[in-house]
């Protein structure tokens, strides 16, 4: 007998009980008992998880040689209209700038406004190529590529006539630009698929 009534002596355990919508009351007890009681308060959990999409891209970190190579291509624009408008209007005071390179002047410049046509054209490609790097767009990426292929070229060009050492230093220099525009971390900034999805919200 005096087991039973210690037994009954020790409280019931309390009872949690976990809501659908995650809400957690404590020391409920059973249906019936204790019904005028006041009600119990509750307290709701919450909690938030970041989902990815599946196929969604994660921005990848921005190298800053991709923009240094996008300024790379407006400083080529503005020295290939320069020279476009020096060689289409010789004898302003903008002919000064040919004495940084008297050899390619005095090379030019029997060639006169053709010369300067070239040039307009070149600068018109650089300056497009520069719009299409800074929309991270892949015909912008194909055109740089292209541009610096033709430097290659033109270097190799110029051992062949002679100048062994300003044609390796050119190669070297375009070799290493070309291999870098080529390397994966930046050809995954041009993606094709991107220039349909950018096509109309881009504001460049």
């Amino acid at each position: 007998m005096e087991t039973e009534s210690r037994d009954s002596a020790i409280p019931a355990p309390s009872l949690v009980r976990f809501a659908r919508r995650d809400k957690v009351s404590a020391g409920a007890t059973p249906p019936g008992e204790n019904d005028d009681a006041p009600p119990e308060k509750s307290t709701t959990l919450a909690y938030s998880r970041r989902v990815t999409v599946p196929g969604q891209r994660s921005s990848p970190h921005l190298p800053r040689g991709l923009t240094a190579f996008g300024l790379f291509l407006v400083f080529g624009t503005t020295m290939a209209l320069l020279a476009a408008t020096t060689l289409l209007f010789s004898g302003t005071p903008l002919d000064r700038v040919w004495t940084l390179n008297p050899r390619s002047h005095q090379e030019l410049a029997p060639f006169g406004k053709i010369a300067g046509v070239g040039f307009s054209l070149l600068a018109a490609a650089l300056a497009l190529a520069a719009v299409g790097w800074f929309r991270r767009r892949s015909w912008g990426w194909r055109l740089a590529v292209a541009l610096i292929a033709a430097q290659v070229l033109g270097n190799f060009v110029n051992v062949f006539r002679g100048h062994v050492l300003e044609g390796a230093v050119g190669i070297t220099i375009a070799g290493i630009l070309l291999l870098y525009l080529l390397s994966q971390p930046i050809r995954i900034f041009f993606d094709p698929k991107d220039d349909k999805v950018g096509r109309g919200n881009s504001s460049f």
